[in-house]
């Protein structure tokens, strides 16, 4: 598992033989591959997020990865890694609603400054 942005991601219009798009991925630092998960449509461009990288075939001479969202595999019965970074934005964003709550005149952009604010404290280093 890697931490990594995601630069572009778009949706090639083609299909697996089990029916999932094909989405083709480029990262901010350069690795292109490709993807069979949906999940990939949503994820927010130029932020950190960790996924799983696997080299695949060099395809016109270049090197390409596909790219999977960890405990998208099946585990033979054992629980999946949980992605931290998804649960503390989603803990952020929780925080966030439920301390402008209360306030008046509150914009959604402050919430979504709020929420970027306990993000960082969620992933401040302790020295």
């Amino acid at each position: 598992m890697e931490k990594v942005k995601i630069k572009t991601c778009i949706d090639t219009g083609r299909k697996t033989k089990d029916n999932k798009p094909v989405y083709d991925i480029e990262l901010v630092d350069g690795r292109k591959g490709g993807a069979f998960d949906a999940l990939f449509a949503g994820m927010p461009l130029n932020e950190d997020i960790e996924i799983d990288i696997n080299p695949a075939k060099d395809y016109n001479g270049e090197k390409r990865f596909y790219f999977n969202i960890p405990g998208d595999k099946k585990t033979g019965g054992k629980f999946p890694q949980k992605d931290w970074t998804f649960e503390k934005k989603k803990a952020s964003l929780e925080l966030a609603i439920n301390w402008c709550a209360n306030k008046k005149d509150v914009e959604t952009s402050d919430m979504i400054k709020c929420a970027h604010v306990f993000f960082d404290y969620l992933n401040r280093k302790e020295s």
